[in-house]
């Protein structure tokens, strides 16, 4: 996972925390353990977060360590954004089915293809602070099958039991024997 990752699992525990009242000060170290954080990361996630102006510190220690803190209000916003994305189908699909074909293309070696196995250990494995699940992963690549022909410049071609999507990029308006294409992975049996 990134930072980026943490602090929009720790926003969203911190909206929850929050409850009703937007002056609530959070206990870092409760948030930190209720995303299922390591508390080693608080303060990293803290100062991230801090830095986007999407937290302030409620208490300053001399040390420089707060352990209490508060949503502002484009923070409050920004989780409630993170929340309703996370929940809405629409949105994860929508994801998926963008970054899993960015994913493919630059984790393809040359001739070869990228381990859809190492796409759950991508940034990309994360939206909006969750995981996408497997399920999810296997629908993005059923929609790609059947939508990937239809777009400009692209083609779909299946190799073997169709357990290969390959995706050609246009070249002159052909894709040349030889030249380097992205491929979706060899997809493992559910």
């Amino acid at each position: 996972m990134t930072i980026e990752v943490y602090a929009d699992r720790f926003m969203q525990k911190a909206l929850d925390a929050m409850g009703d009242d937007p002056e609530q000060i959070l206990h870092a170290g409760r948030i930190v353990a209720s995303a299922g954080l390591d508390a080693a990361d608080e303060g990293a996630v803290v100062s991230h977060l801090v830095v986007g102006r999407w937290v302030e510190r409620a208490v300053n220690q001399a040390n420089g360590r707060s352990p209490l803190i508060r949503l502002t209000r484009t923070g409050a916003s920004k989780a409630r954004e993170l929340r309703a994305n996370s929940d809405s189908r629409a949105e994860r699909e929508a994801h998926l089915n963008n970054r899993l074909l960015y994913w493919a293309y630059d984790n393809s070696p040359s001739g070869g293809s990228a381990d859809l196995q190492m796409f759950a250990a991508s940034k990309d494995w994360w939206f909006c602070g969750t995981e996408v699940a497997w399920n999810e992963v296997y629908a993005a690549v059923a929609y790609l099958k059947v939508k990937l022909p239809r777009a400009s410049g692209v083609r779909y071609a299946g190799i073997g039991s169709g357990a290969w999507l390959r995706v050609l990029t246009r070249c002159d308006g052909h894709a040349h024997s030889g030249e380097r294409c992205g491929v979706l992975p060899r997809l493992p049996h559910p």
